[in-house]
């Protein structure tokens, strides 16, 4: 698919083609995809253009911001093994994952199972943590969950458990922003899920920034501090989504 990046106006092609992107850390540096091949690319915003880091993976996942002393970036291969990416190269940790999702300082994984885990940067080893989940997603200190049956979960570092919010959800991110099978939009309140007006297929967020989602016919929408809480299409139609921590967008055609 073809790559492009929002410059506060529309979206430009960058050159290069991925079938997914994750973006974190200040000010985009951190953008990295996987083309159809598994072939990994990093952003050089120097360069302009994506390059070659050596390896093969499936699935990417980049911190929000990046903690000092913290591999920011892991992914997983066609073989559900895990690796991180750390000085100039990815590397394999033990474990097999189907599904990863980094925060700020913790990486979270789910493996074929359902099982949940959590990585333990002090073992080195990814450990289970109560639960079944199908999808995970974690973003500055907040993780989020969905079940097979489309419960939705937050995890309670207090207690160190997942904890069900009341609702139904088929995806949901870090920030709490969530979508129904009807591609109903949802914003956790604190205490409860309240609806957006709005329906999206996808959806992508940094925190309190910005907010980028994908309707049914591919148009692009955001909300953020100009849009009066409510979505608002912008230039361009895009599959795939994902923001950075300035609120800018990067996508997938």
């Amino acid at each position: 698919m073809d790559i492009f990046s929002w410059n506060g106006h529309q979206f430009v092609q960058v050159p290069g083609s991925l079938e997914q992107i994750a973006v974190g850390d200040f000010e985009g540096r951190a953008v990295w995809g996987i083309n159809a091949d598994s072939d990994i690319f990093k952003f050089n915003p120097t360069s302009g253009a994506f390059e070659q880091v050596p390896g093969k993976l499936v699935s990417i996942s980049v911190a929000g911001l990046a903690v000092a002393g913290n591999p920011s970036v892991w992914g997983i291969n066609a073989n559900s093994d895990i690796f991180t990416f750390n000085s100039g190269a990815f590397e394999p940790v033990p474990g097999k994952l189907t599904s990863i999702s980094v925060g700020n300082e913790d990486v979270w994984g789910i493996n074929a199972d359902s099982d949940i885990f959590k990585f333990n940067p002090t073992s080195g080893a990814f450990e289970q943590v109560p639960g079944k989940l199908v999808s995970i997603s974690a973003r500055l200190r907040q993780v989020w969950g969905i079940n097979a049956d489309s419960d939705i979960f937050k995890f309670n570092p207090t207690s160190g458990a997942f904890e069900q919010v009341p609702g139904k959800l088929v995806s949901i991110n870090g920030d709490g922003w969530g979508l129904n099978d009807a591609n109903d939009i949802f914003l956790f309140g604190g205490q409860q899920f309240k609806q957006v007006p709005g329906k999206l297929i996808s959806i992508a967020s940094f925190g309190g920034i910005a907010v980028w989602g994908i309707s049914p016919s591919l148009e692009v929408f955001t909300l953020d501090a100009t849009t009066d809480g409510l979505f608002q299409q912008r230039p361009g139609s895009l599959q795939q989504i994902a923001v950075d921590a300035q609120g800018f967008a990067w996508g997938l055609v």
